[in-house]
């Protein structure tokens, strides 16, 4: 029964494992968010250049609950999706509680489709495919 159990739950995640430089990335794909945000903590840690939002970068973000996140700054990524690179802006967060939030933003651009019945993200008309887990 506890075998059954994992194998159910790992076709349940919203989160996929990215690579930034040499680190491993816990992302939480987020359809719900409409621009991607990474945690303040995170963007430090993997030493990305940061800035200040230019004033059309500037908006309102609030999270599920109705909490207004607080956007600090703005941050250039480099994202590898398995053999993909991507370079999304994404918004720096103080009070995110994930590592990094993958918005519409980078799911538009990159043609990424989520398949919850296989567990799969697929992007750019399936070049690229990642598991999904929780």
């Amino acid at each position: 029964m506890y075998h059954l159990f994992n194998k159910i739950q790992s076709t349940e995640g919203n989160y996929i494992t990215l690579k930034s430089g040499r680190n491993s990335i816990e992302a939480l794909v987020d359809s719900g968010t409409i621009v991607s945000i990474i945690n303040e903590k995170m963007a430090h840690d993997l030493k990305l250049t940061i800035e200040r939002p230019s004033y059309r970068e500037k908006i309102a973000i609030f999270s599920a609950n109705g909490t207004k996140m607080a956007v600090v700054r703005i941050a250039d990524m480099r994202l590898y999706f398995a053999s993909l690179v991507i370079l999304p802006k994404v918004r720096v967060c103080s009070n995110l509680q994930h590592s990094i939030l993958l918005g519409l933003d980078i799911s538009k651009a990159n043609s990424v489709i989520l398949d919850y019945k296989s567990g799969i993200l697929t992007s750019n008309n399936d070049l690229v495919r990642i598991p999904l887990h929780s």
